[in-house]
């Protein structure tokens, strides 16, 4: 349920920047980090549960944060979509840690009628 709901924050989020391309279920970006690599990297999980291909090692040029990731609109999404048909080695789920999908957002946006109690005592319906 944590991931469907970041799934649709993600995709609110990107309608709401109008940014040109729509996020594929076929690929999953994330952000990541390996005991043997140096500071958070961008990848592509493989299927549910699957390992990580390493975007970064695939393409140096690449941005290293989500945030730059997706400024950059379908020129960096595409590099993505070369990587997942590349077929490149992944990184085993167990070798890498995930991170939060945006670090450092530029805002944070937040609903007070996200609990029942709050709902009844505003006198509003439950979302």
């Amino acid at each position: 349920m944590l991931v469907s709901g970041r799934r649709r924050l993600l995709t609110v989020l990107l309608q709401a920047q109008k940014w040109p391309f729509q996020p594929s279920r076929d690929m999953r970006l994330v952000q990541f980090r390996a005991p043997h690599l140096v500071g958070p990297h961008l990848g592509l999980e493989t299927g549910n549960g699957g390992g990580v291909i390493n975007l970064n090692a695939f393409d140096p040029t690449l941005p290293k944060t989500m945030t730059q990731f997706l400024e950059q609109g379908e020129a960096t999404l595409s590099v993505a979509r070369r990587a997942l048909a590349a077929q490149l080695p992944v990184l085993p789920r167990s070798e890498v840690t995930f991170l939060a999908p945006v670090t450092r957002p530029d805002k944070v946006v937040c609903v007070g009628m996200n609990y029942v109690d709050h709902c009844k005592e505003q006198n509003v319906p439950v979302p």
